[in-house]
């Protein structure tokens, strides 16, 4: 955690956190057994590993204010005014570039997501994620172009605090790294996000993991044909 402040870290009403190294710019609230190893403190701030990345080009609307609640077949292309997939469609989406464009990506009901070699760019007014708890995404990032090994890709011109909510009752699989400079990762309910994952990163400005969720970080980069953002 890059932040300054006192709690740059809070792991509080039971959570906690294992990993190979915690570390923060700040400090640290949190029970000594809640958090294995000990946080770090006083770190020096980490630089944007992505802050070079150039973001996807795009043209006009191929899709305006698209809904889908059956079965379908999504294709690359540009979703202006954002994307709804609700009630207890499955939708698999073909390997590209998805640009969501002034709008929500929307996942409610029971609906299930799936698609290999995918990524979305969100840009725009009001561009955001909401994967309600009741639904499944199964994910990997594209191999190669613009956003090789990038799942999400929250437009740096953003406003900043927007909530990217992925809190899928199944999201075991999300191999690519989850980039949202300004936003903040919002995981909540009972989701089991990441643990069938090869790897999984995420670089965010802010990262909530409300009470429920277990989120599992793996890093077995060599198990898989994703690429890892350098």
């Amino acid at each position: 955690a890059n932040s300054i402040d006192a709690n740059a870290i809070e792991v509080v009403n039971g959570a906690k956190i294992s990993a190979g190294v915690i570390c923060s710019s700040g400090g640290f609230k949190a029970r000594p057994f809640d958090v294995s190893p000990l946080p770090l403190t006083d770190c020096p701030p980490v630089p944007d590993p992505l802050a070079e990345r150039q973001p996807p080009t795009f043209g006009g609307c191929n899709y305006s204010n698209l809904d889908i609640s059956a079965l379908a077949i999504l294709r690359p292309g540009v979703y202006c005014g954002g994307l709804k997939i609700r009630n207890s469609a499955v939708v698999t989406a073909l390997p590209g570039i998805y640009i969501i464009k002034d709008g929500l990506f929307e996942i409610t009901g029971n609906a299930t997501l799936l698609g290999e070699n995918v990524g979305f760019y969100l840009t725009g007014a009001f561009s955001k994620t909401k994967f309600g708890t009741s639904t499944t995404i199964s994910l990997s990032a594209p191999k190669s172009g613009p956003m090789a090994g990038i799942l999400v890709f929250e437009d740096r011109n953003s406003l900043p605090g927007r909530e990217f909510e992925i809190s899928s009752k199944d999201a075991r699989k999300l191999v690519g790294t989850l980039y949202l400079p300004k936003g903040k990762l919002l995981v909540k309910g009972v989701s089991q996000f990441g643990l069938s994952s090869q790897w999984t990163s995420i670089i965010a400005h802010e990262v909530e993991i409300a009470k429920g969720p277990v989120l599992t970080l793996n890093s077995d980069y060599g198990a898989s044909d994703i690429p890892v953002p350098a």
